[in-house]
């Protein structure tokens, strides 16, 4: 009996294992899914062929909505490869191959002024007195400008001296030249300067902004408040700066720079015994400027800065030929929260046309001495909005009296107030509008007054 049973359950062992289903050893299944693996990759890869044979040069491909992992990752790598060998790079068009940027705007002003501005109405430094002699009573006047386009260009030359290599140039046509009309102004330099930076310390060699009165009104960029507060120009010069810290930046920076490079001034009669040197250049020394100061990450900054030069001239003026001009002053930014800001100048000094003070005027050629002038300038900014910002201000240059004689068409004060807003449309769009009262004093013909409003459009890149 017990051997039946026996036999009975081998056959029916035997029967199931003739139908059921083979079990697969762990080596064929791996074996299994690794030849469904390459035959998707053999399909991927025959797509990738065909999209990178039809990929032209430069051109980014698109990923398919369908694209594996792998069709994604070549295409990264596409659009991170190297320019094609007939790609344009630096080196074609610049002859050191260094990379450069583009910068700046295109402008256009209109001005009405309701009285005669000098030295002329497009670039405003002082009204003339309406007293019927001068010039005419009620003289108004409007004109309009595009000469403030400005073209920048910024330079990246790299690493060389252990210090980083950089440069910049940039012009704009405000070139005021006799008997040129105003639809074909000339271009003029305004910054070329290059710079070497090896971190804490800096040099600037080149023609830039001065190092002293570092901060300029948000109003009247065809003039800048000069002659009647507003202090510094550009000019040749070489600058050493250092700076230092984090959460408050210390930095120092001081230059030399050259003499009659904004006033121009030739004071000797001219005779064969006299040399066409300006003032500055015959006196064979340069312009001395320092300026310290400091920043904090919430924008509060305050500065101390001084500028010295000498003038030589050949002729004598009451038996003096050697002249000396002076400047000390601060200046000062104040934010006071996120809407309102405050910043300006004050200063003192002497013989201070080439900086922009004195309102233009340096040397007494009646008795031979330096014209003293104290001023400054300052402003009130309300950021309305994002887009919006209204700026109000106020801005002197009072020379001392005693320093000025009459004959010699001297001023005496230059004072204006100023309102302004300025729209922010996006996309570098921006249009301003500037209303300011001028009031400038003559020793002989008395008060010049003068209403100007600027409305202006301007597109940046």
């Amino acid at each position: 009996m017990k051997s039946l049973i026996a036999t009975t359950i081998a056959v029916v062992l035997a029967w199931g294992a003739m139908f059921s289903p083979a079990q697969e050893s762990p080596v064929e299944e791996r074996l299994k899914k690794l030849e469904e693996r390459l035959q998707q990759t053999e399909l991927d890869n025959a797509r990738l062929r065909e999209r990178l044979e039809r990929l032209a040069p430069g051109e980014a491909p698109a990923a398919a909505p369908e694209a594996s992992e792998l069709e994604l990752a070549v295409e990264r790598a596409l659009e991170r490869r190297a320019p094609a060998e007939d790609a344009v790079s630096w080196k074609d068009l610049l002859k050191s191959g260094n990379r450069m940027q583009f910068y700046g705007f295109l402008r256009l002003d209109g001005h009405y002024g309701s009285a005669r501005p000098a030295p002329n109405d497009l670039f405003v430094m002082w009204a003339l007195p309406e007293d019927g002699t001068v010039a005419r009573k009620q003289d108004d006047s409007f004109a309009m400008q595009a000469r403030w386009t400005r073209l920048g260009v910024n330079l990246d030359a790299g690493e060389a001296i252990g210090a980083h290599l950089t440069g910049c140039v940039e012009i704009d046509f405000a070139n005021y030249q006799a008997g040129t009309v105003e639809s074909r102004t000339a271009p003029r330099i305004r910054l070329a300067y290059m710079d070497v930076d090896w971190g804490k310390w800096s040099v600037r060699l080149g023609q830039d902004w001065d190092v002293i009165a570092p901060l300029n009104p948000s109003v009247l960029l065809s003039g800048l408040l000069w002659n009647v507060g507003n202090l510094g120009d550009r000019r040749p010069q070489a600058v050493v700066g250092f700076e230092t810290g984090e959460d408050v930046k210390f930095e120092v920076r001081g230059g030399l720079g050259l003499t009659g490079a904004v006033d121009g001034q030739d004071l000797d009669t001219r005779s064969r015994y006299t040399s066409t040197d300006l003032d500055g250049f015959d006196s064979g020394l340069p312009q001395v400027q320092l300026r310290a100061g400091w920043k904090t990450k919430a924008g509060l900054a305050f500065g101390l800065w001084s500028a010295a030069a000498a003038l030589e001239t050949d002729q004598r003026f009451n038996g003096d030929n050697d002249f000396h001009a002076l400047a000390v002053g601060i200046d000062c930014t104040v934010p006071l929260g996120n809407v309102f800001s405050i910043k300006g100048e004050a200063w003192i000094g002497q013989a201070l046309s080439d900086v922009r003070g004195g309102i233009g005027q340096a040397v007494n050629t009646a008795d031979g001495d330096e014209i003293r002038s104290y001023g400054g300038w300052t402003e009130l900014g309300c950021q309305v909005t994002k887009v919006h910002k209204l700026v109000a201000g106020a801005a002197i240059d009072n020379p001392y009296n005693r320093d000025l004689s009459s004959g010699l068409a001297h001023r005496t004060r230059n004072l204006t107030y100023y309102l302004g807003a300025i729209q922010d449309w996006g996309g570098g769009f921006r249009t301003g509008i500037e209303a300011m009262y001028w009031s400038t004093r003559w020793v002989d013909e008395g008060l010049g007054t003068m209403v100007r409003v600027n409305v202006y459009t301007q597109l940046s890149f």
